[in-house]
């Protein structure tokens, strides 16, 4: 077993060593070939390579963009598809109830490390960590699946790719390839963007559907419309931002929260842990402020060194757009996904205020501001964001669509400002010495103006 193992990493490493035209079909073989244990131990060095998470800039997928290199642009976006073979293997990898890997505390956000050297750990990574035996701290996430009858919470190879293609947006290494804070590329034909968008569709969905359930046994070749909709073949584990009366509402009166794995009311379950672990990641990443005191409601003790880049606001803000798509096609029910749409905006709001807040402080006085600015506009108007089957797809001219009319209904809306309204009135504030500031004589910093003064106007009829 050991002879194979080292053989398909051997085959794996000349894959890596091809051009990208050749590599990706090459990897493909290789894993559609490998036995169960032969995926597992190549599965770390498949991602470390593709992210360049030690200090490397990996398959350099943040400078790939759809009219700058069309065919690479289209073979990285189906490898890399929630429907394509890296998310095939993770289902895969499923499979081993023992199955365990390591990912680094050094890696995780700053305040999530504060809290687990404070003994505080969120519940998402409290039972997650692997102690070191002589110092009795912990030092790295056991992203593992663990098996037990009281079902433990677990991560498994999917949760380790999220964490890798969450921290590749904010890995610092890969900050200095990153010309400045204000670099407006062609930001919609962008690889990254595409996949952080393509990962929220599918997985939050805003269209009534169902996230897909895996099938594990599938081959890792093709690349399918949507996975089947078959059960999958191993319990989930109870997610951590749901109440437990929905989760049990969800799973049936008649029958446990973990009954057997193919008892349909698992289907539910099934569904939301994935969606779960995206929210949780990605915000725990992507909103992440650096080393910051608790926050103050007034506008002093701001740090002066947390500065993201252009693209990461840019991640930002088809992030938080996508959550009110998502928080506003609730339906009402009890389900457990339509449970997390009702919370998704409340559990990280505070968040948002928190980046958006330190992000408008430390910009630079420049047009490129028009980023979080518009970043700010689409947390405090989800009116905006009503009606996510016919929304603009025209990705080349994303804000273009932002300044049309809308009719703001008082009575479903002010609940929300209510529980904002920091984001609205202390932001504001903050505003106002950046306007002083600025040339109004430029066009660029005009429409600025213009498009906060439109916002105002409508929130005057809440």
């Amino acid at each position: 077993m050991a002879a194979s193992c080292e053989n398909a990493r051997y085959r794996i490493y000349n894959a890596l060593s091809e051009p990208l035209e050749f590599r990706v079909q090459d990897i493909v073989n290789v894993l559609d070939q490998c036995s169960n244990k032969e995926l597992q131990s190549i599965y770390p060095i498949l991602l470390e390579s593709l992210f360049g998470t030690n200090d490397t800039y990996g398959w350099n997928l943040r400078n790939i963009y759809s009219n700058q290199h069309p065919r690479d642009f289209d073979l990285l976006f189906r490898f890399l598809h929630p429907n394509g073979p890296i998310l095939k293997l993770c289902y895969k990898l499923i499979n081993d109830a023992y199955l365990k890997y390591d990912f680094p505390l050094s890696y995780l956000p700053n305040k999530i490390r504060k809290m687990i050297d404070k003994g505080m750990a969120p519940a998402f990574y409290f039972d997650k960590l692997k102690i070191d035996n002589q110092t009795g701290k912990p030092y790295s996430l056991a992203l593992s699946i663990l098996s037990t009858l009281i079902m433990c919470t677990y991560f498994n190879p999917f949760e380790l790719y999220m964490f890798n293609f969450a921290y590749f947006m904010v890995n610092p290494y890969h900050q200095r390839s990153i010309s400045g804070v204000g670099d407006i590329g062609p930001s919609s034909c962008q690889l990254i963007l595409y996949l952080a968008e393509e990962y929220f569709a599918h997985f939050l969905p805003c269209d009534g559907s169902s996230v897909p359930i895996y099938d594990a046994d599938t081959t890792i070749n093709a690349i399918r419309p949507s996975l089947p909709l078959q059960t999958a073949i191993r319990p989930v584990k109870s997610p951590t931002l749901l109440r437990q009366n929905v989760v049990m509402k969800t799973s049936g009166p008649s029958s446990p929260l973990h009954s057997s794995p193919a008892a349909p009311q698992q289907n539910n379950l099934q569904e939301i842990w994935r969606s779960e672990t995206i929210v949780s990641v990605f915000t725990d990443f992507w909103l992440d402020c650096g080393d910051m005191e608790p926050p103050t409601y007034g506008l002093t003790n701001i740090p002066a060194d947390f500065l993201p880049s252009g693209e990461h606001v840019r991640v930002v803000r088809n992030m938080i757009k996508h959550f009110h798509y998502f928080s506003n096609s609730a339906s009402g029910d009890m389900s457990a996904m339509d449970e997390l749409k009702r919370l998704v905006i409340p559990s990280n709001q505070g968040k948002i205020y928190s980046f958006l807040r330190h992000t408008i402080h430390n910009w630079p006085l420049d047009s490129s501001f028009r980023l979080i600015l518009e970043t700010w506009l689409s947390f405090i108007q989800p009116w905006r964001y009503t009606d996510y089957l016919n929304k603009s797809t025209n990705r080349a001219h994303p804000m273009d669509n932002e300044e049309q009319e809308r009719v703001v209904d008082r009575n479903r809306w002010m609940p929300f400002v209510a529980e904002n309204l920091l984001s609205y009135t202390i932001i504001f504030q903050q505003l106002l010495p950046r306007f002083a500031r600025l040339d109004l004589s430029t066009p660029k910093n005009a429409q600025m103006l213009f498009r906060v003064t439109k916002a105002q106007q409508e929130l005057f009829s809440i």
